[in-house]
């Protein structure tokens, strides 16, 4: 059993189905990358530079992309709260995938 699904039986179920979908998506769009559990949460890497980490809570989705990532692309932010280096997704909304592809494909090139 690899780290993930470890990880993935350890997170409560009203949880479990997001995760694995972020998960399916970022390997799906970079098969090539690595996984790994960096802070305790899921973190995906190509040719060891950072993807994004992520993590669900109760309320809302972490993503957490880099906080040079973040100032490339604050106008893409303003929906949401946002830190130096965190967004937070509110669980109620539908997930944003074209923004967390934005941001892998800007880690993925820089």
């Amino acid at each position: 059993m690899n780290n993930f699904n470890t990880f993935l039986q350890g997170k409560p179920l009203d949880n479990q189905s997001i995760i694995l979908e972020l998960h399916t998506t970022i390997m799906s769009w970079y098969p090539e990358c690595d996984f790994s559990l960096s802070y305790s949460i899921p973190t995906y890497k190509l040719n060891k530079k950072l993807l994004i980490h992520f993590n669900v809570y109760k309320h809302h989705i972490g993503l957490y992309p880099g906080p040079e990532t973040l100032l490339k692309h604050h106008e893409l932010l303003s929906g949401y709260r946002s830190s130096k280096g965190a967004i937070q997704i509110p669980r109620h909304q539908s997930f944003p995938f074209d923004l967390l592809k934005v941001l892998c494909d800007s880690n993925a090139k820089d």
